[in-house]
């Protein structure tokens, strides 16, 4: 069997074992985010989405808090990252640590295109549980282009496997694209089918994989790789139709990101809030639905009406409308007579606080109201806290799985581009391979630090405490690694001296003292000789004038 007809094989196998978790997500998508693309259900472009949905407290829900956490955590508008290197030593040289400052601040520079496919990823990461994002240099760039293609991978369009080490090392996806395009991409390796339609019908779609795994998972002979199929991660386009291959290339890394909620083990796909609200929401969107039929049953009721009681039958309900009757008190008469409004209510109420709940939108809006001036410092910290403490776990899983692939493929295409500055001779010399890790600096990661910051200033404050009694208590702090950590913590080590600047400076600074300290001596003493001189010469005239006398 040729290797497109595997790798064709290889999806069909991995697309029916994703199929009950479609189904799921099927309907978080009709009854939550209608924003999403369908999964099962096959729509018309444009066509409406959300006919199942009645209420909005889901979506508002799952909007905020994905809102929340890509504003905490990857903010555009700050560096919500810092490089150190894993030895210490080497971060505290100022030619290192400036070299790595200005990486991180390349990194974030060509990684602008990353926030939007970023925040999109998320968004499916919190209601379906898994969010990849595609890193990958942009080939045949044009001068207008950015360098790196950030792409976010819709649920539905994928498929994955893990490896031993339970990451996922196997990546397809299934795309629609026109012939015109496929074409573009691939020329002469288009099948004959996709060659016409390109010139009579340039807009019509072929399914095409764009598979990703690695190089030893297919037994092929390595001795006609050349170039880039040398890559450890085998990157093929097969033509799904035909089981032809369009194109075959790689990758130096593993080139997707995967942020992944919570998983079942044994499960390859996590399960995200949508999954955790969604009994909820079809519950509220059926109670809106049917308080939309009982006003409309209470505003303009159905009626019953006595047989033979009204006058030429007729039962005018227009406004000043007239109807005449041969009883008015057993004529005619409302079929439904008020109703259990408080109730209905109250289960309403119930429904949509559990899915804000669900949602940690409580938290998150209390944390966002530390503007009232009400709220102490200390106060905006516990609340700040609190929500560290629920998402912390699935933040922590995220730096492994989510940001550190993207922040280390990017650095790793930007160098093999040639833009980023060679490095000191102490870093390049060192360990090559995984010599870099990532610091993140967002209020949820600062918050996970807090308790140790906590820590230092309690000990400090208790020091504090002791000094009146034990002068020296204060001898036995190492109060520079004190000022250091502090600021590893807060993410500001980039303002502080190297140990060798700092002890040459505060050597400096010592002599200076000295030397100052002598000036004044020296001139204090030239000032006591010029004060003391005319009593001085008035002695030796005294002196001089008795022996004359003498």
């Amino acid at each position: 069997m040729t290797r497109p007809a595997e790798i064709c094989r290889l999806f069909d196998t991995l697309k029916n074992q994703r199929v009950n978790f479609d189904n799921t997500y099927q309907e978080i998508i009709d009854h939550i985010d209608p924003h999403h693309r369908d999964v099962i259900t096959e729509r018309a472009p444009g066509e409406r989405k959300n006919a199942k949905q009645f209420d909005g407290t889901a979506l508002y829900a799952s909007q905020i808090f994905a809102d929340f956490y890509q504003g905490s955590v990857f903010n555009q508008g700050t560096k919500w990252f810092s490089i150190r290197h894993r030895t210490a030593e080497l971060n505290e040289k100022q030619e290192n640590a400036e070299w790595l400052n200005k990486t991180r601040d390349t990194a974030l520079q060509h990684m602008r295109y990353f926030y939007g496919p970023g925040g999109q990823a998320i968004g499916s990461w919190a209601l379906f549980g898994n969010g990849p994002v595609l890193v990958e240099e942009l080939p045949k760039r044009k001068e207008y282009q950015a360098h790196m293609r950030y792409t976010s991978v819709p649920w539905g369009q994928w498929v994955a496997a893990e490896g031993d080490d339970n990451k996922i090392e196997i990546f397809m996806r299934e795309l629609k694209m026109p012939a015109h395009q496929l074409v573009s991409m691939f020329g002469d390796k288009v099948s004959e089918d996709v060659a016409k339609a390109a010139e009579k019908e340039p807009l019509k779609e072929f399914r095409v994989l764009h598979s990703i795994m690695p190089r030893d998972f297919q037994t092929y002979s390595k001795s006609a790789i050349k170039t880039n199929k040398e890559y450890d991660w085998s990157s093929c386009w097969v033509e799904a139709d035909k089981k032809r291959l369009l194109k075959e290339s790689g990758y130096r890394k593993f080139p997707v990101a995967v942020a992944r909620y919570k998983q079942i083990s044994g499960e390859i796909y996590a399960r995200g809030l949508g999954e955790v609200a969604l009994a909820d929401a079809k519950t509220l969107n059926l109670m809106d639905e049917l308080a939309l039929l009982k006003g409309a049953r209470e505003l303009d009721p159905p009626m019953l009406i006595r047989r033979n009681s009204i006058i030429n039958g007729i039962l005018n309900q227009q406004a000043k409308g007239k109807t005449i009757v041969s009883d008015i008190n057993a004529s005619v008469k409302p079929m439904f007579e008020g109703g259990n409004w408080p109730v209905f209510e109250h289960m309403q109420a119930r429904k949509s606080e559990q899915i804000m709940r669900v949602f940690h939108v409580n938290e998150i809006l209390n944390l966002l109201s530390h503007e009232s001036p009400q709220l102490t410092a200390f106060e905006v910290n516990a609340r700040l806290t609190l929500l560290q403490q629920i998402l912390g776990p699935v933040f922590g899983q995220n730096d492994v799985d989510f940001f550190n692939p993207v922040i280390d493929i990017t650095l790793d295409n930007l160098a093999h581009m040639g833009l980023l500055d060679q490095p000191p001779d102490d870093i390049a010399q060192g360990e090559a391979k995984d010599a870099l890790d990532f610091v993140y600096e967002g209020p949820l990661a600062r918050a996970q630090r807090n308790q140790e910051i906590l820590n230092i200033q309690q000990t400090v404050a208790d020091m504090a405490g002791i000094q009146p009694f034990y002068q020296e208590i204060v001898h036995l702090a190492r109060w520079a690694d004190i000022a250091r950590r502090l600021a590893e913590i807060r993410g500001t080590t980039e303002f502080l001296k190297s140990d060798g600047d700092f002890t040459d400076d505060l050597n400096k600074a010592i002599e200076r003292k000295n030397a100052e300290q002598a000036a004044m001596l020296l001139a204090g003493g030239a000032e006591a000789l010029g004060k003391a001189a005319p009593g001085i010469r008035e002695l030796r005239e005294a002196g001089s004038s008795g022996k004359v006398a003498a």
